[in-house]
């Protein structure tokens, strides 16, 4: 976890910039369908950043956000991912919960990798800020990554 002074810096803007990101209500919507507040830091400061360094991309992505916790199918996947932190890495649902990803994904984005990848700026971002945090969600994003890497050829 950083500071938000330690974010601040790194986006270069001021911390009262971030501060008035954080009100802003980008984590609302999440925090009301039930997420952890660990998993609402981690987006917090990864929204913060991005409206700060990118804000026509936030708009975007945070549209995209919005539209995506309609689906109860992803907010559920949302959800779940959040629940397994604690899970124990070769915990057979990390594998389920990996293939949900996938399904989901490509009903969303589509089948072509190469378009996926490029909508999902913000969520390459979420799973850099992820990596290391709990050895569940990393073996959850190693299933993603090799199942990418083979549909990229």
């Amino acid at each position: 976890m950083i500071t938000i002074g330690q974010l601040a810096e790194y986006a270069g803007v001021t911390i009262r910039a971030v501060r008035h990101y954080h009100k802003r209500g980008l984590l609302d919507d999440l925090r009301a369908i039930g997420l952890s507040d660990r998993y609402l830091r981690i987006e917090r400061d990864l929204w913060i950043l991005l409206c700060a360094v990118r804000p026509k991309e936030a708009a975007e992505r945070l549209a995209d956000r919005r539209d995506a916790l309609a689906d109860p199918d992803l907010r559920g996947l949302i959800l779940d991912f959040d629940r397994a932190f604690a899970a124990e890495p070769g915990d057979p649902a990390l594998a389920e919960l990996a293939a949900r990803m996938i399904d989901v994904t490509v009903r969303r984005y589509g089948p072509d990798v190469s378009a996926w990848a490029e909508n999902t700026g913000f969520q390459g971002l979420m799973q850099t800020a992820l990596v290391g945090v709990s050895p569940a969600w990393d073996e959850t994003y190693r299933i993603l990554r090799e199942w990418y890497e083979g549909s990229a050829r």
